[in-house]
């Protein structure tokens, strides 16, 4: 593990460039905001790929093929629940900034106690469902026959548990992300994950895929009572101002964004049953989960770096030359990002010691880049939509992208068509929030003058 470490530490100095290259650079203020923003966000976002790749370390100690296909795959299924119905902290995150950023302190609290008795409400029934259908939908991505659903089912019903607590820190962080206050939820984030580092190898010896499940559910509840603690004792969290008719208006707006979560995710859940199909023997799933988490790697800074633009533009009367910052800084993280995908494979060997997954891996690494630097853009432009408070458009194009990419999942025979036709999606949704973000910006300037 601590070369795994070793390995990954260099991601933390990324964002920052060296002085000489700032002065050169003549940096604004607003450039200086983007990078401290960027880098406060990159390492608090570095804490979600972190818990599944600790899992798969662990799991892949093991040296079982089918667990950690099975745990991969559960990871995975959590993970798109998740994406598919946290909707809220993208809604309120634009809002809270917008309040705090004009000292709108009893909008700021009504914002928040509603956005948590909302998702406390939806979340505790959704968990409780999957507790109870854990085999039904562990079924509809691998089939029964497989070594890998057993282990599938054992870690994802008990996985699930967490879904409420992970709901709501994820809302909390929103919370202070829009008060542009990063720090705090990066050590609780740093504190959760060394709760579940520390945990997973001991659990794992005694329950084996169920024990690294059950480390991950006790850091959510630690970063749970951390994040809350920190959120009663700054007096915004008051249920007696709740807004009921605030919450129609969240979800509302969240059903845009819940259509974009179920529709990529939706997309990952297609490519990974053709997978299944493809090969029985779990190979190329176990090769599909690994670099889905070498992506996760790059993927979470470029998703860091695009998510500041829902905390900037907010504060904008006029954003599009907010907006062109970020497209210039986009193409060096998008370089960033690819380079570190081209030099993954050596972290990947960290994982596995299986040649075949190995050689399927090498194989796959190149275009994995590329879908990272192309990836970049689709990031920033869908955070400048949500900034802009333009919802609709984030699901109009994530599901032009599910359309595409069902028409050609069947067409695919092997691992790098199916990457390949991420890539198509990604510059599907960049094109349409591309030519809705151009519309948007031409009615404010007229506004504006």
């Amino acid at each position: 593990m601590k070369d795994i470490m070793k390995q990954l530490s260099i991601i933390k100095k990324l964002p920052k460039l060296p002085l000489q290259y700032r002065k050169q650079l003549k940096l604004t203020q607003l450039d200086k905001e983007i990078f401290s923003l960027s880098k406060s966000s990159f390492l608090n976002y570095a804490m979600t790929p972190i818990i599944g790749a600790v899992d798969t370390y662990w799991i892949s100690k093991l040296n079982h093929g089918s667990m950690l296909a099975g745990q991969g795959t559960g990871d995975r299924l959590f993970n798109s629940i998740f994406s598919m119905i946290s909707f809220t902290p993208s809604v309120i995150t634009p809002l809270i900034s917008r309040y705090h950023a004009f000292n709108d302190k009893e909008n700021m609290v009504n914002t928040i106690s509603t956005s948590i008795f909302l998702v406390s409400g939806y979340g505790s029934l959704i968990t409780l469902f999957l507790f109870f259908n854990t085999k039904y939908l562990v079924k509809t991505i691998i089939p029964e026959i497989s070594p890998s659903y057993l282990y599938a089912c054992h870690y994802f019903q008990l996985r699930c548990l967490g879904l409420i607590f992970a709901l709501l820190n994820s809302l909390a962080f929103a919370i202070l992300r829009g008060q542009k206050d990063l720090k705090t939820p990066m050590r609780f984030n740093v504190y959760s994950q060394l709760c579940n580092a520390i945990l997973d190898p001991i659990f794992m010896q005694f329950m084996g895929v169920r024990g690294v499940a059950l480390g991950t559910l006790i850091s959510e509840i630690f970063g749970f009572i951390l994040f809350y603690s920190k959120l009663y004792k700054d007096k915004i969290i008051n249920f007696g101002l709740i807004k009921y008719n605030q919450i129609f208006k969240i979800v509302t707006q969240g059903l845009s964004v819940q259509l974009r979560g179920v529709s990529l995710n939706l997309v990952f859940l297609l490519a990974s049953r053709k997978i299944q199909h493809i090969d029985y023997t779990d190979k190329l799933a176990a090769t599909h989960v690994l670099n889905l988490q070498l992506f996760e790697f790059g993927f979470i800074l470029s998703y860091s770096y695009g998510l500041i633009s829902s905390i900037l533009i907010p504060r904008y009367k006029d954003p599009s030359f907010v907006i062109k910052r970020l497209h210039k800084w986009g193409f060096l993280v998008s370089t960033i990002v690819a380079t570190i995908h081209l030099f993954g494979f050596k972290i990947l060997q960290f994982f596995t010691s299986d040649t075949q997954i190995l050689m399927h891996s090498n194989m796959l690494i190149p275009i994995g880049a590329l879908f990272q630097a192309v990836n970049t853009f689709t990031c920033i432009n869908e955070g400048t939509s949500q900034g802009l408070g333009m919802y609709k458009v984030l699901g109009s194009g994530a599901t032009l992208a599910l359309a595409f990419f069902s028409l050609i999942i069947n067409k695919t025979s092997n691992l790098q068509e199916i990457w390949i036709g991420f890539i198509m999606c990604a510059l599907i949704r960049i094109y349409v929030n591309i030519h809705f973000i151009g519309s948007k910006l031409k009615n404010i300037k007229s506004r504006n003058d």
